[in-house]
């Protein structure tokens, strides 16, 4: 049915056949299907790719600053810490594009 409404009309495209299956991303990670214990089928999606592509944007943003990320870095935060609301005194030392950054981040995670 999609492949008809893709194919008709004044803007119709042609579809590769190689390109037509199941999908193997979405969002940035990676999507398979599994089958379960009781025998149905479900999606499982990784996101180990997603975050892999996170960490490099930021690595990119900090080597256009001179900066770079630790390579060991204990974690400093508590469970109950939310970052989306951080206005700590610590986001005020740093620049208003630095911290306008770190919270676009908190919508990429």
């Amino acid at each position: 049915i999609l492949r008809n409404e893709l194919a008709s009309g004044e803007d119709a495209f042609e579809l590769k056949e190689e390109s037509i299956g199941k999908p193997n991303q979405y969002l940035g990670g990676k999507l398979s299907e599994v089958t379960l214990n009781n025998g149905n089928k479900a999606w499982q999606f990784s996101s180990a790719q997603y975050v892999k592509e996170a960490v490099k944007n930021v690595e990119a943003y900090l080597a256009d600053t001179g900066r770079k990320l630790p390579r060991r870095a204990l974690t400093p935060f508590s469970s109950a810490y939310r970052p989306e609301i951080d206005v700590s005194r610590e986001l005020h030392e740093v620049s208003e594009a630095d911290a306008a950054y770190f919270h676009s981040l908190i919508g990429v995670l």
